[in-house]
């Protein structure tokens, strides 16, 4: 019962979100760190960026990325143990397809025609891994299906 519960919380816990902070590596292995807005559209994550961004030039060159959604620490019990979701990934451009721009502008606003103008591309992720970690003791690895795959124990690591 624990479990479902958790994966009820798991897929809830993105809807508050519009942006996401966003880790890329250069091509010189040199880490970024920003952050973008997205849509969530079936299972994958679709970032917009601008074209000419720090972090868009990282995905063209390393596909690796990795997202992070964490708790608002005007809304965390304890700065210590902020709710957060970390998920490792593959990113990839992709065309703005009718559906996706119409789910774009509902989520993002209007303003969305006017970025796509300006040269703002679509990054679509692909979930390799993640953890979910919700305070001291309660930390679950999460599968490429997004769904809760295991409890963590011995820190915060990954296997």
């Amino acid at each position: 019962m624990k479990e479902i519960n958790m994966q009820t919380k798991l897929d809830a816990f993105t809807e508050a979100f519009k942006s996401v902070v966003l880790s890329t590596v250069s091509k010189e292995g040199t880490p970024y760190a920003s952050y973008t807005p997205f849509i969530k559209h079936e299972s994958a994550y679709y970032l917009l960026m601008a074209s000419q961004a720090t972090h868009y030039q990282n995905v063209i060159s390393n596909q690796k990325v990795s997202l992070l959604f964490i708790e608002d620490e005007s809304k965390a019990k304890s700065i210590f143990f902020r709710e957060r979701l970390i998920y490792t990934a593959t990113a990839e451009e992709v065309e703005i397809s009718p559906p996706l721009r119409e789910k774009l502008s509902k989520e993002l606003g209007q303003m969305i025609d006017q970025l796509i103008q300006m040269h703002f591309v679509l990054v679509k992720t692909t979930i390799i891994q993640g953890q979910f970690i919700i305070g001291p003791g309660a930390a679950y690895l999460v599968d490429e299906q997004q769904k809760i795959a295991t409890q963590m124990t011995g820190g915060h690591k990954s296997k």
